[in-house]
């Protein structure tokens, strides 16, 4: 597939679309691919309550970023990217954003079986001896690195590389070697705790933040932004949709797909530890 089929296919509607649905106003979404189950749950109660329809696309953050800047020329309300730096401040510079407002964070955890039966408590003991590892070194280069720097603030890197025994490109793809028990433990975002075939079938184990969020990459990665754009046709839905995002019921959905909202009390205490360009918040 070419990108110009890719981008003629991403601005597909998710929901179906009948004569009296499509009188409706149309607001247009892009996210990173990361969000999509919680997005499309938002997605769907702000259609409703709003009385329009939400055409959604998911992909790679920067993919996208860089295709609103090159290639896409249509309609595009709003984009939540991931990062508050690097992928704002692309936009900002080709003058394709408005503004942009924290919307919510990844939280990384330890995974384990049920019943934890490697008695795993920290992320130093990820490099105890016997300790079985999953690890995806071949993921997106943010991704892996951020694992790697969390084993390095608990002291653990090189033994946490000598644990592994399962390895990937994706953390997706190991997730089942944990519910099975023929891995002992792996470091991933809470978000992938719980979707479909792993929701409550592995113990979680929160990692402080001072751990967490130590590296550079973890600061970078872990943040989320609601970004309003100047390709958008809907500025009123456009406003009512990052509203409803930051709204009680948007916090929510969001803390009920594993992420941290940016009106919880957690983000109170990690804000200051994420790499966001404070510049290009909204006034």
């Amino acid at each position: 597939m070419t990108r110009r089929t890719f981008l003629a296919g991403m601005v597909a509607a998710f929901f179906p679309i009948d004569a009296f649905a499509a009188r409706k106003p149309r607001l247009v979404v892009w996210a990173c691919g990361g969000l999509a189950d919680a997005l499309r749950e938002l997605n769907a109660e702000f259609a409703r309550k709003y009385d329009c329809r939400v055409r959604f696309t998911g992909g790679a953050a920067g993919y996208l970023t860089r295709a609103l800047v090159h290639q896409y020329r249509g309609q595009i309300d709003v984009f939540v990217a991931r990062t508050a730096t690097t992928n704002p401040r692309y936009l900002h510079k080709y003058g394709k954003m408005h503004w942009m407002k924290l919307f919510c964070a990844s939280e990384y955890v330890i995974i384990t079986p049920k019943g934890n039966p490697a008695r795993i408590r920290t992320v130093k003991d990820l490099g105890r001896k016997g300790v079985r590892v999953a690890f995806p070194p071949k993921a997106a280069k943010p991704s892996s690195e951020c694992v790697l720097q969390i084993a390095e603030a608990g002291g653990v890197r090189e033994q946490f590389l000598r644990n592994v025994v399962v390895d990937g490109d994706c953390p997706r793809k190991f997730l089942q070697r944990i519910v099975s028990g023929s891995v002992d433990a792996a470091i991933v975002e809470r978000r992938l705790a719980l979707i479909k075939g792993v929701r409550g079938r592995v113990e979680v184990i929160p990692i402080p933040p001072e751990i967490a969020y130590h590296g550079a990459r973890c600061k970078e990665k872990a943040p989320f932004v609601l970004i309003l754009m100047k390709g958008m046709r809907e500025r009123k839905l456009a406003e009512a949709f990052v509203d409803f995002a930051l709204s009680e019921r948007g916090r929510r959905i969001m803390e009920a797909h594993g992420f941290i909202h940016a009106h919880s009390p957690k983000m109170r205490k990690i804000s200051k530890m994420l790499s966001i360009d404070r510049k290009l918040l909204a006034k």
